[in-house]
């Protein structure tokens, strides 16, 4: 049966998995390129944080609740030319990325029964003043569990 928990730990093995080879462009299989909530200090680029957006719990039939779960992916990214072009498409292709990494198990191993995503790409300016491109991947599951 599936939980939040063990959605947010399938999703970041997907992730993980994303290893600059292939048809991927950047690498994510490293220590801290993925990460279950904020970082607080220093990021690494690129880094993918995830954060629970929403959970919607629909009565289905008398015993049985359809749960929905919406998962933000928001990944940063520097880019090899320091302009809003430059880091807007490589947004862009962290986003194709995450989209693949996703597409290629929608159960997330038997976890979840569907998936949806959307995604948009943008800059970041930091406190800083340092510019990124970021991808913004909300990932909704669903699965069906029994009414205690």
């Amino acid at each position: 049966m599936a939980t939040t928990r063990s959605v947010l730990v399938a999703l970041k093995a997907a992730l993980q998995a994303v290893d600059g080879s292939g048809s991927y462009t950047y690498d994510l299989s490293g220590a801290d390129s993925v990460i279950l909530g904020e970082v607080t200090d220093a990021f690494k680029l690129p880094q993918v944080l995830l954060f629970v957006d929403n959970v919607v719990v629909e009565p289905f039939e008398l015993t049985t609740e359809r749960m929905r779960l919406s998962v933000r992916a928001v990944g940063f990214v520097g880019a090899s030319t320091d302009t809003a072009e430059g880091r807007l498409l490589a947004a862009v292709d962290l986003q194709q990325d995450i989209l693949a990494a996703t597409r290629t198990d929608r159960s997330l191993g038997g976890t979840v029964i569907d998936m949806q995503r959307s995604a948009s790409a943008y800059q970041y300016e930091a406190e800083t003043g340092d510019l990124f491109g970021v991808a913004d991947v909300t990932i909704t599951v669903q699965w069906f569990e029994v009414a205690a």
